[in-house]
């Protein structure tokens, strides 16, 4: 926990010191089985092109991770944005991960994908695979809706989980509530809550474009 609070520190520092530097601070509440929840943070901070961020709980639970990359992007009539990146999880799983995140935006529609891929240093058995997918609409200046789609790739066969999803922005922060299987009795609510400081590459001045969600594969799979 000290571990996870210094680097916490050490990103909003990192972005108060640095003019052309941004950053924030997010958090998410996941079902973990038996009516119980539990609290995934991340950090994350961004100069020039360069991203770095950490969290905790997100491969699995008690496991801390950070990961870093670079940022290709180009802003048009169709915006994109590409950030593949590589790091490492310690805790009760240990591995190497690789992970990309990849933004298109067109007008008020925009697409988001965050894959990763865990190669554990444990056992073959433990690796983890995993993709996010989300396809928005921009309803206004502080509301943005649309479909989402977990994919679990760990397993001899891909699994997933469709959703729908609501994001509700003000200034620097903004409130992500997700639904999976929104209609039938298996349904799953994810609700989180992020801060964002400095200078942000957004879609419509103050409102921030959907937060990139954690998917951590034994939340949705007991």
């Amino acid at each position: 926990m000290k571990c996870i609070k210094l680097t916490l520190l050490i990103l909003l520092t990192c972005v108060y010191a640095q003019s052309q530097s941004s950053g924030g601070l997010e958090g998410y509440y996941f079902p973990t089985g038996g009516g119980s929840f539990t609290w995934v943070p991340k950090a994350y901070f961004d100069k020039d092109q360069w991203h770095v961020e950490s969290r905790y709980d997100y491969e699995e639970q008690g496991v801390f991770s950070l990961i870093a990359g670079r940022t290709f992007s180009k802003e048009n009539k169709l915006t994109y944005s590409l950030t593949p990146m590589f790091g490492y999880a310690a805790g009760c799983y240990e591995g190497a991960i690789a992970a990309a995140k990849i933004d298109l935006d067109y007008g008020s529609l925009e697409l988001s994908t965050e894959s990763q891929l865990c190669i554990s240093l444990q056992a073959r058995s433990k690796n983890l695979c995993y993709s996010w997918n989300d396809l928005g609409y921009t309803i206004s200046k502080y509301i943005e809706s649309g479909l989402s789609l977990v994919m679990d790739g760990a397993s001899s066969s891909i699994k997933t989980e469709p959703g729908i999803f609501f994001n509700f922005s003000f200034g620097e922060w903004s409130i992500p509530v997700y639904f999976f299987y929104p209609y039938n009795n298996q349904r799953i609510l994810i609700c989180g809550i992020c801060f964002t400081v400095g200078h942000m590459n957004q879609k419509l001045g103050s409102h921030s474009a959907i937060p990139k969600m954690p998917t951590p594969k034994n939340y949705f799979y007991e």
